[in-house]
Formats: structure tokens, sequence, C-alpha cells
């Protein structure tokens, strides 16, 4: 979970700098990250899978990106516009990990 964040770091500053190439290696760095988390939740509790931690990753971060994009290209109306989407989207993640608990210790 510490390196999910400290890439995002890398590639807002490399997307800052403006380096296309590193934004493209940081981004499947990323994305690589994502799925082992995905991988790591879906092995420890029953009631979640794989597929469905990869799908929820994958939303997060290219929501994040496209957030950090429009920040970058200082259109900051669409960065608060997505901001609620990321939002959201968050609290859906929290629901799958909250209603998986819920079901692995139902006492």
């Amino acid at each position: 979970f510490r390196d999910h964040i400290t890439i995002a770091a890398e590639l807002v500053n490399a997307a800052s700098a403006g380096d296309t190439n590193q934004v493209n290696s940081i981004w499947q760095r990323w994305a690589d990250n994502a799925n082992q988390i995905a991988e790591l939740l879906g092995s420890i509790n029953p009631n979640w899978s794989t597929e469905d931690w990869s799908a929820m990753m994958m939303e997060h971060i290219e929501l994040l990106a496209n957030n950090v994009t429009d920040l970058l290209e200082h259109n900051y109306q669409a960065a608060v516009e997505e901001f609620d989407d990321i939002e959201m989207q968050a609290m859906e993640m929290a629901d799958m990990m909250a209603e998986g608990i819920a079901l692995q210790f139902p006492d």
C-alpha cells in the first residue's frame, strides 16, 4: 500500500515535468501495483474476488490520473467535478470492503 502512494507521487512528478515516456512507464507500475493489491485482498477474504478488486482499483487509479491531468492543465472546474466521482468511488470501495468483512465475521 505504501508503494501505491509512492508510485502515485512519481506519476504526478513525471506528469508535471511533461515526461510522457516516464508517465507511461510509471503508469504501468501503478497498474501492476493496483493488481497486486487486488490479488492480496482477493486472497484474504473469501467474500472478495480478485477480479472485483482489480476492477475497483483500476477505476480508482484512472479517476485519480484524470484528476491530476486536469489540475496540471489548469482545468480546475473539471477537477472539482471529478473529485465528486473520486469520493463516490472511494465510498464504493469502502462499502465493498465492509460488506466482505461483515460476511466473513458475522458474529
